[in-house]
């Protein structure tokens, strides 16, 4: 037995009818490899024993299908995105959907990192009064609206300051049902 068909074997060792199925698939290559690891993700196979599976079997079988059209000038990209709950308002967006859409046509003075730091955008850096009461943000300079006005600190102030009011008016409500 070959390395690879050894390989295909021991991974298939622990996997049921449907996911073995699938792996029959690959093998015969009537699906190539993007559609094996979606369908295999669906089934609940682990990426690395994906990856490996997909590995092993990439040498194995008839020809591998020719590889998929090279994308055209003009054409248009489809994409994925989480549906905003809705109305999309950057100074109140709450979900995922919304921060999504409001990413493309937009920017915030920060950014929440995946380690959450924050990393600077709008505004190039801050820092606080030693009670934290009020804060001072250093804008980037050169930021144009989509009408070619200029960004400053007035602009930000007032979108702060409808932040501040929303946020009153929902602990008031809060407040009010307690």
């Amino acid at each position: 037995m070959s390395r690879r068909k050894g390989m295909i074997e021991a991974g298939r060792r622990g996997l049921g009818e449907t996911e073995n199925a699938l792996v029959d698939e690959l093998l015969a290559r009537r699906i190539d490899r993007r559609t094996f690891l979606q369908h295999g993700t669906r089934l609940g196979m682990g990426l690395a024993s994906l990856n490996a599976l997909a590995a092993a079997a990439a040498g194995l079988g008839p020809a591998a299908p020719p590889a998929a059209a090279q994308g055209m000038r003009g054409g248009s990209v489809r994409a994925a995105v989480a549906m905003p709950h809705g109305a999309i308002d950057p100074l109140l967006v709450n979900d995922s959907g919304s921060y999504q859409l409001i990413f493309q046509v937009a920017e915030f003075l920060c950014i929440t990192q995946p380690d959450l730091t924050l990393k600077p955008v709008l505004a190039e850096s801050w820092s606080h009064n030693t009670d934290g009461s009020v804060w001072t943000f250093k804008l980037r300079r050169g930021v144009r609206f989509h009408d070619g006005r200029e960004m400053t600190a007035v602009h930000r102030v007032c979108c702060l300051k409808v932040v501040a009011a929303h946020v009153l008016a929902d602990l008031a409500h809060d407040l009010g049902r307690v």
